[in-house]
């Protein structure tokens, strides 16, 4: 079946996609995956280990997310951390890692619940604090689990639409509206030898009008711009967004919004949103509803969810990242715009990390944004009462929030 050809694969996905953003292969094993899960042992010694080894994975029910952990397991048994008698005791075939026997056995631990997968089973930040190795191992990048216990998903120091959205949100955001362009785009043509589909300049200037944002600096990634008022305006209009189009609309997250077109275009590049998505609202209910009523919609959401997490404790200082994003420089070239010198141009980010005292500041400016309370991050009373959600500032009130 596999021999020593490539797997034999074709795209599929949802009918009149444009994106097709799975596979179908000859042998039938890992349809459907994609993306992280896709990757889950992207270390196997071959391309059938890696196939097999999702597609178990998947049949278990294991989040596939978290393709993170087998490299930062196998380098604990690297280090003499984790193996037979080790620290973190397990008797797994680590010798074999990378095998097909190896990886079963792992996936099965998990689903049973014995060796390492009875701590694993609860997740992997509860099994990294249950072994004492979750500060010293975030601190130092080797586990790179930056936000809420979810591993890292694009780099937080640079592609901050993605790290504020998480931090200010309950769980990395995996909303890819503006990544595909900002990063995906000029990344993906670098590795082609190509010159990117359009220029730095070129792309700030589409996203400012499709966003309907109106300021190029929104998608400014420079070192100065990850800080900037129009930084949190991306950011507050990103969530705003996904609130409503693909949270509760239910909007494909890899398609919408679509922001640029790639293909022939006859020199407009401007994609299908913002108009698209109230003509499809009306389609499906009948009814009228503008780009900036959806928004405002989307601010509701999110706003409704925020007062939920203050009740449930939330306050400012849980709002932080895990120490390698303040200190650990990035290493790896991540294509982003940048606007530095007067010039626009694609930027590899090298050496970065987010200084932690101008996110402290980022906080509290998003906060204001937001209609929150800048010190505590509890959302207003009059904000809640414009949103008809003065019921839930009466609770906050009876929480003693607006002490």
């Amino acid at each position: 079946m596999w021999g020593t050809r490539d797997m034999i694969a074709r795209p599929s996905g949802c009918q009149g996609c444009v994106r097709n953003c799975r596979r179908n292969t000859d042998s039938g094993i890992g349809n459907e995956s994609m993306c992280a899960a896709s990757l889950w042992y992207s270390v196997a010694d071959s391309l059938e280990v890696q196939v097999r080894a999702h597609d178990l994975m998947n049949r278990l029910g294991i989040n596939g997310f978290e393709s993170g952990l087998m490299p930062y397991l196998y380098n604990l048994y690297k280090m003499g951390v984790l193996g037979p008698g080790k620290q973190i005791d397990s008797q797994l075939p680590w010798e074999r890692f990378g095998s097909w026997d190896f990886i079963e056995s792992f996936l099965m631990s998990m689903a049973d619940r014995t060796d390492i997968g009875a701590d694993l089973a609860d997740g992997s930040m509860a099994a990294f604090q249950r072994w004492g190795r979750w500060e010293e191992d975030t601190a130092s990048g080797l586990a790179a689990w930056p936000n809420w216990g979810f591993v890292e998903h694009y780099d937080p120091r640079l592609e901050v639409e993605w790290s504020y959205g998480s931090i200010f949100g309950d769980r990395d955001i995996n909303e890819h509206a503006l990544n595909w362009h900002v990063h995906w785009m000029p990344l993906i043509c670098a590795m082609a030898g190509e010159a990117p589909l359009l220029t730095a300049k070129e792309l700030a200037d589409t996203l400012a009008e499709t966003t309907t944002l109106g300021d190029p600096m929104c998608f400014d990634y420079s070192e100065e711009g990850i800080y900037s008022d129009a930084k949190i305006k991306a950011v507050s209009w990103h969530r705003h967004y996904s609130r409503f189009w693909v949270q509760s609309m239910l909007m494909c997250d890899w398609v919408w919004p679509h922001l640029v077109e790639y293909g022939p275009t006859n020199g407009d590049v401007r994609g299908a949103s913002p108009h698209y998505e109230p003509l499809a609202y009306k389609a499906a209910t009948g009814l009228d509803l503008t780009f900036e009523e959806a928004l405002e919609a989307g601010h509701k959401i999110f706003t409704f969810d925020r007062a939920i997490w203050c009740l449930q404790g939330r306050k400012p200082e849980d709002e932080v990242f895990t120490e390698y994003v303040y200190n650990v420089p990035t290493k790896a070239a991540y294509f982003l715009p940048i606007y530095k010198d007067g010039e626009w141009k694609y930027d590899t980010c090298l050496g970065r990390t987010l200084d932690r005292n101008k996110f402290e500041d980022v906080k509290k400016r998003f906060y204001e944004i937001e209609g929150w309370d800048p010190k505590t991050g509890v959302p207003l009373r009059e904000t809640l009462e414009s949103m008809d959600l003065g019921f839930l500032a009466d609770e906050l009130d009876k929480a003693g929030l607006y002490a």
